[in-house]
């Protein structure tokens, strides 16, 4: 069998990293693994896996180079002869339409996207992978798609990698050093720098956490991933006026999240719009630490409040806040069995149990 996935670049976030990780379980298995997107950080590490990675534009939305592209993206899929294609964005399941198909399709609804012609384009396929319950209901209700097409598959969190035992302690110490986390109650939100990501919520939740709660070590919170200037300028004016700068840290892009999570007391997730899964989520549950998320999307699926985390009402910076003080008080010893059932391998043998069957139905 040989898999082509199709997704617009390979930068590092949520989605590149799936790729990555099902690129590699499909190699291990000896099933031929072709990534085509335009070129980003993560494409040594399909190479390097087994994979084959060819460059390609397939993000740009200029409607004028839509025919050379199909035409380019034809040439492409014929040297490859792939015998499924894995559609993971809205803009590459557009060129596929136009593309002449001897292979069988999947997409990958890895948001809840927006109701529309141009996100209805990832219901024509096959199968429909769905991260979360969230996802599959949404399709369900806004889309007309035989609920036999859709397939619960949630986002997969590799368990040996996130394993508190695993930790490099000397990573943790130049992390705690470097962004001076010692002796503090380290509430950490990871994501990019965007609106949707909820950091001004995070903000104004963390700012009455400290007017009204006594903590043995002061509050920190530590805001981690890529910002741009202009939106990292954003926060810290808004910091500035709720008197919270010297309590924020900046991690930037982080490698080590393994350490950043055991570095973390709380993790927490804001999201303004509902999440196709919450990856961060369950991989901070992974490493024993306590999750707090909106009661929306895909953090319904992992969040099992008082036992793992806290799910609190989406927008409502007081209840983020009383759900951030609750989550200390959380017993830590039990969390990491919550999340097992999130498991990478589980990920990858469902997808490839489903391309198998896809590839059944042809013959």
């Amino acid at each position: 069998m040989r898999v082509v996935q199709l997704l617009p670049a390979m930068h590092v976030g949520g989605v590149e990293r799936g790729v990555v990780e099902l690129s590699r379980a499909l190699s291990a298995n000896a099933i031929d693994s072709v990534v085509i997107s335009r070129p980003g950080e993560l494409c040594a590490e399909i190479t390097n896996s087994g994979g084959k990675h060819y460059a390609f534009d397939c993000g740009s939305k200029n409607i004028f180079s839509v025919p050379a592209r199909v035409y380019r993206l034809q040439k492409l899929l014929n040297t490859v002869a792939p015998d499924i294609v894995h559609v993971r964005s809205r803009v590459p399941a557009w060129l596929l339409a136009f593309v002449r198909r001897r292979f069988k399709v999947i997409s990958t609804f890895h948001g809840i996207y927006s109701v529309s012609r141009y996100s209805a384009q990832m219901t024509h396929a096959e199968a429909i992978i769905c991260p979360s319950q969230a996802v599959r209901q949404h399709i369900l209700q806004h889309y007309s798609v035989a609920a036999e097409r859709l397939h619960l598959i949630h986002r997969g969190v590799d368990l040996h990698y996130f394993d508190p035992t695993a930790v490099q302690e000397e990573i943790s110490a130049g992390l705690r050093q470097r962004l001076q986390l010692a002796e503090r109650t380290v509430f950490a939100i990871v994501g990019r720098g965007s609106g949707l990501k909820g950091h001004a919520l995070f903000l104004q939740a963390f700012a009455r956490l400290c007017n009204n709660s006594d903590f043995s070590k002061p509050p920190l919170a530590l805001l981690v991933g890529d910002f741009s200037a202009k939106h990292k300028q954003r926060i810290q004016q808004l910091a500035q006026s709720l008197q919270l700068t010297p309590a924020l840290r900046f991690a930037g892009v982080v490698r080590d999240m393994r350490e950043i999570y055991q570095c973390s007391d709380v993790v927490v997730s804001a999201s303004t719009q509902p999440e196709a899964f919450g990856r961060t989520v369950a991989e901070a549950i992974a490493m024993q630490r306590a999750a707090v998320a909106p009661a929306h999307g895909g953090a319904l699926d992992i969040i099992r409040t008082g036992e793992n985390g806290i799910l609190f009402t989406p927008g409502d910076a007081e209840a983020l806040a009383a759900a951030m003080q609750q989550a200390t008080t959380l017993p830590r010893n039990a969390l990491r069995q919550s999340v097992q059932q999130f498991s990478l391998a589980r990920m990858a043998t469902q997808t490839q149990t489903l391309y198998q069957q896809l590839m059944a139905q042809s013959h």
